[in-house]
Order: C-alpha cells, then sequence, then structure tokens
C-alpha cells in the first residue's frame, strides 16, 4: 500500500467526514460535532485519502458504540521547539467505554473488545486494525483512552511535514471563507449531467461516493447489493429511464458485482459498468474486466479521480448510443 505526501486540508478532510457521518449519527440520537484548535495550518503534507478513512472508520466506530451524548472530533496540531510538528485527531464518545484488558486486544485483525459486542453491534472491528496500519503507513500512531461506562477516546498523531511557509489559521471565519472559495471553484467547473446507479453494500461508502457525485450535479440511485443492483437497472432501462453510468462494487453479500454485471452483461445490458474494489491487483483488474466492468476503481475512492472517470465514462456511454442510432 502506498501513501502520498501532497497538502492537505485538515479542516476541509474532518468537515466532509462530519458532514458525511452526521446523517448516522443523527438517526441514533446523538450529536457529532468537529472542534478545532486555532492556530491550524492551512494545509499539511499528507495523504487525504488515507486519513480519511482513518477517520472514517474511527468515526464510524464511535457512533456505533455511542448511544447517548454524542461524538466529537477535536484537530488540533502540537508545535514543540523540541519537535517536528504533528497533527492530533481526537475521536472522543460518550460511548459504553472499554476494559483496559479489553483495550491490549483491540488492534488485531478482526477483534473487537469480546465477541457480545460482534452479537450486538455488528462489524468484525477490523476497522480498528486498517486505522492503526494506516497510521502507521503515515509514520503516526493511534492509541486509546477508555472508562467503561464513560466513553472513549482514540487519538491519532500524525507528522504535519515543514509547516514554514504556510499560512496559519487563526479563527473559524478563515475556514468559512476558504470553504466559500472552494463551493465557487465547484460552481464554476461545468457540472455532469446524469443518473448513476451506485450498488456498493457499505452504507458508509455509498453516502461518501453519493455525496462527492451529487456536488457534481449528478442524480444518484443507491443499491445495497448485486441483486437489487441488477433488478434496478434492469427495471430502469424497461421503463424508458436507463442509467448514464453504473459503479460496481465487486465484493457484496447476497450477490456479489462479478456476478451482476456479467448478468447484465449476458442480457445484452451495454451501459458502461465501473468496479469498485479494495482489490487493487492486476489480477482483480482482470477478473473485473472479464466480468463486463469497462473501468476500475480502487477504494478508497480518491475524489479528483472518480469524478474524472465518472465524467469520462457517462460521454463515452453517450457516444456509443449516437453511433447505435446512426448506425
Amino acid at each position: 500500500m502506498e501513501v502520498e505526501r501532497i497538502p492537505t486540508s485538515i479542516w476541509q478532510v474532518s468537515a466532509e467526514i462530519a458532514s458525511l457521518m452526521r446523517v448516522r449519527a443523527a438517526s441514533k440520537g446523538i450529536s457529532l460535532d468537529v472542534e478545532f484548535a486555532f492556530p491550524l495550518p492551512e494545509t499539511i503534507q499528507s495523504d487525504p485519502i488515507r486519513i480519511r478513512q482513518i477517520l472514517l472508520n474511527l468515526v464510524g466506530n464511535a457512533i456505533k458504540f455511542t448511544d447517548k451524548g454524542g461524538v466529537r472530533i477535536l484537530v488540533r496540531v502540537d508545535r514543540r521547539q523540541d519537535r517536528e510538528p504533528v497533527l492530533r485527531l481526537e475521536i472522543v464518545d460518550t460511548g459504553i467505554g472499554i476494559t483496559s484488558a479489553q483495550i491490549k486486544g483491540l488492534f488485531g485483525s478482526f477483534s473487537q473488545a469480546d465477541s457480545s459486542m460482534t452479537r450486538r453491534f455488528g462489524g468484525s472491528g477490523v476497522g480498528l486494525a486498517i486505522s492503526k496500519r494506516l497510521s502507521e503507513l503515515l509514520s503516526g500512531t493511534i492509541e486509546v483512552q477508555s472508562t467503561p461506562g464513560v466513553g472513549s477516546s482514540f487519538i491519532v498523531t500524525l507528522p504535519t511535514g515543514p509547516l514554514d511557509g504556510v499560512h496559519m489559521i487563526t479563527e473559524a471565519s478563515e475556514v468559512t471563507h476558504l470553504d466559500t472559495e472552494d463551493r465557487e471553484d465547484s460552481k464554476r467547473n461545468k457540472a455532469i449531467t446524469g443518473r448513476i446507479l451506485l450498488v456498493e453494500d457499505g452504507p458508509d461508502n455509498r453516502r461518501l461516493i453519493s455525496l462527492i457525485l451529487k456536488r457534481q450535479g449528478l442524480t444518484i440511485v443507491e443499491a445495497e447489493n448485486g441483486k437489487v443492483g441488477l433488478e434496478t437497472a434492469i427495471e430502469s432501462t424497461k421503463n424508458g429511464n436507463p442509467f448514464d453510468l453504473i459503479l460496481m462494487d465487486m465484493q457484496m453479500p447476497v450477490m456479489d458485482g462479478y456476478t451482476a454485471t456479467a448478468e447484465l452483461r449476458k442480457r445484452g445490458y451495454d451501459v458502461p459498468i465501473l468496479a469498485l474494489t479494495a482489490h487493487a491487483m492486476e489480477g482483480s483488474r482482470d477478473e473485473c474486466l472479464n466480468a463486463g466492468c469497462d473501468g476500475y476503481a480502487s477504494k478508497p475512492i480518491d475524489h479528483s479521480s472518480l469524478i474524472l472517470l465518472v465524467r469520462s465514462w457517462i460521454a463515452k456511454g453517450r457516444e456509443r448510443n449516437q453511433l447505435k442510432r446512426i448506425a
């Protein structure tokens, strides 16, 4: 797994994750807030995709185990004279808490505090192991402090890279101003029109991808597995309102993306299909293409790459349809 070291807006990544996960928090009747400790650098040198994935896992985990109160994302940069500056991300919840004995094995692969947690809350706990590994890849650390019945605090520290010459944000109004500038830039970019069927079993991934694409002007229809996606795609065509593109996760319960794509192609469905998979190896890519996919995008999703792929394949699909009509 490779990581980048590029200018990364940590306030933007944090706010985006909060916006994405607030729906899930609200469904449980709990709050989700982001708190920035100023001054905060406008950008740090890191990998925004990996930081986004760490936050998504930790915030999702905090919401899962919190039934009352709420979850806070605390963001600050520690600048001490005797050490390199570090970014400190703290996800604090008022959930069930964890004992010191349970904490010892918490970051192991496919482990939760105990088996009763899996039965009650679902999931395998692999998100914590992934977050730890990603933190280490970014030359950082992750630790947890917790009191049973009171709540937990997961603390991620990551190097910021050199901050010499980087503008320091000193108050919240500057963040609001920068966010407004980003929105104006998005408006100036030509919107993408069309309907996309997003077939993905992970609710967080569905919300994230939908959020990215809706901001581009696209209409998104969601399906939670390959069987529902297959039925939705066929029904949409029968009703005279076909999709412009399908984004197909390949690893899903009930019916996986390989089977759903192959079945669609068997029925003569010629709308472009892009595979979404975490298995970013050459063999997996070939397997997706052999199943009938036109293109391939690996997870975690990179915003810019996904938008370019979607824009390109929607245009190719429409060009394909025009040529068919002429023929």
